[in-house]
């Protein structure tokens, strides 16, 4: 019974996290850093892979699977969505991390707090 109730409960953290991130996904304008991955996205991939951009904190991996997705069209919203997800995603890998290190408890807190975290 208590692996129900930890399962209702990390699906319903990530429903809240999906949602705060899906929230207004479109809204503000594209900031400089979008601007760049739509700029990097935007070329060939082979381009991509062969002549990335200086920002060694993006890999081009990211710009592969963006520039996919910026296939299906060029609004902001969708440029957006890789990070979305993959924030999403972040959520249930710290979870299963914390919950391994000390538990379900502290894991189940700490998936909260960054369902919730702005950043």
């Amino acid at each position: 019974m208590a692996k129900r109730k930890e399962i209702l409960a990390i699906f319903l953290i990530l429903l809240l996290g999906i949602g705060l991130r899906t929230y207004r996904l479109g809204f503000q304008s594209l900031w400089n850093d979008e601007v760049i991955t739509y700029q990097v996205s935007s070329s060939q991939p082979w381009t991509i892979v062969t002549n990335p951009p200086n920002d060694v904190n993006i890999p081009p991996l990211y710009y592969l699977i963006t520039h996919s997705v910026l296939r299906l069209g060029e609004q902001e919203s969708l440029l957006r969505l890789v990070s979305m997800i993959f924030g999403s995603l972040s959520i249930l890998v710290f979870y299963l991390v914390l919950r391994n290190w000390l538990g379900s408890n502290n894991g189940l807190i700490g998936a909260t707090i960054m369902a919730i975290s702005p950043f």
